[in-house]
């Protein structure tokens, strides 16, 4: 096979993908809205499925990439005896995630990952699957990532504002950022 014909293979391999968790999206938005009983609900759900059959494919793939880095980083974890939580590298994941992706994408890639999670996959920390693992004690924290990939994307794009307003890099706004949402650089 040449190399052509493997990335044409790889290619088509990817765009079915991205639309099966596209088509999983909507499914899952829909289901939710028919057994929701609250019209705000019924609205914000509507408005998701419109946002979803929006995305372009590069969107999707991009979402697609970061809920399965999320999957792969929570292979990379260390047990602490002082917490019931394992502490893994999925917080990289997050802030990456919302360091790259658009703030809606970001959202959208964690959302995806806790999806893929109470479906059953073996995606959370451990090796651990299903709703009792969002309702438990490390519940929180994996909401946390949904927020926090949100929270990092608005942080990001406000910085990158800022430092288009003054000229000057982003980089040279990093000790702001990060001061002002109560990091430390290193």
């Amino acid at each position: 096979m040449s190399l052509n014909e493997e990335y044409h293979s790889l290619s088509t391999k990817a765009s079915i993908f991205v639309f099966k968790v596209r088509k999983i999206c909507i499914r899952s938005c829909s289901m939710i809205r028919r057994y929701s009983k609250i019209s705000s609900m019924n609205t914000l759900l509507k408005t998701g499925v419109d946002y979803v059959k929006s995305l372009t494919v590069r969107d999707l793939t991009r979402v697609a990439m970061f809920t399965t880095l999320m999957c792969v980083l929570v292979y990379v974890f260390l047990h602490l005896p002082i917490s019931p939580v394992a502490k893994s590298a999925q917080t990289f994941g997050v802030m990456l995630a919302g360091l790259i992706l658009q703030p809606r994408l970001a959202t959208l890639s964690q959302a995806l990952y806790l999806l893929v999670g109470v479906l059953g996959l073996l995606v959370f920390a451990g090796g651990a699957s299903g709703i009792e693992i969002l309702i438990g004690p490390g519940g929180g924290y994996l909401w946390g990532f949904v927020i926090g990939a949100y929270v990092t994307a608005v942080v990001i794009r406000k910085a990158e504002e800022e430092a288009k307003k003054v000229g000057k890099p982003i980089e040279s706004s990093m000790p702001a950022i990060t001061s002002s949402t109560g990091g430390t650089i290193t």
